[in-house]
């Protein structure tokens, strides 16, 4: 069985490939963003259906509550980080 940092590491690698692709920090901070509301929607869907609407992932299996708030969390950290260098 797997835990949810398994998943969430798994998508933070997918996500730190596609963020190569960006040649601006805005840029990384609008995908992130994007992100972020994607996951909030996911996140909503489950809930609303119970995770009924949820389709499993063939390695990691069923995601749960936690698996939506840790991936929320690493995408937040992302960007804020991105923001920081952005001002800067």
């Amino acid at each position: 069985m797997s835990s949810p940092a398994d998943l969430t590491e798994y998508y933070e690698r997918r996500v730190d490939q596609h963020l190569l692709t960006f040649t601006s920090v805005h840029a990384k901070c609008v995908f992130l963003a994007a992100e972020i509301k994607k996951w909030q929607a996911r996140y909503a869907r489950f809930v609303a259906t119970e995770g009924e609407n949820t389709v499993p992932h063939p390695v990691y299996g069923m995601p749960t509550a936690f698996d939506f708030h840790l991936t929320m969390a690493m995408l937040t950290a992302k960007l804020a980080r991105f923001q920081m260098k952005e001002v800067a």
